[in-house]
């Protein structure tokens, strides 16, 4: 439904190709070797939490060799300090979601 209602065709991977689509079946590797592998998840709610805290580890804390090997909190940072935009308060509430997340990567070790 999706490509009809945008005028996209889809172009899906041969069988037995997964290299042409390399980038997603890397990713999809990571994934299953650091996160999923890693836990035993005994509840949906454990699940979710388990990945989003992989997810963000993985988005914002690893080192991209695209940005120089720095991690993307850390550059945001350098670019608010160089432009002068420490104060803006749309940062703010962002890292303020970033704390919330942070609480919740730790609260994995409750008993749920």
């Amino acid at each position: 439904m999706g490509s009809r209602t945008w005028g996209t065709q889809l172009h899906l991977i041969d069988p037995g190709k997964p290299n042409q689509n390399a980038y997603i079946e890397s990713f999809n590797g990571r994934l299953r070797d650091e996160c999923l592998k890693e836990h035993w998840f005994p509840s949906l709610l454990h699940t979710r939490i388990e990945i989003e805290t992989w997810r963000r580890e993985y988005n914002e804390k690893q080192p991209k060799k695209a940005i120089g090997w720095v991690d993307a909190c850390r550059l945001c940072k350098a670019v608010k300090v160089k432009s002068g935009i420490e104060n803006d308060p749309l940062l703010k509430a962002r890292e303020r979601r970033c704390q919330i997340a942070t609480f919740w990567s730790h609260a994995k070790s409750f008993p749920w």
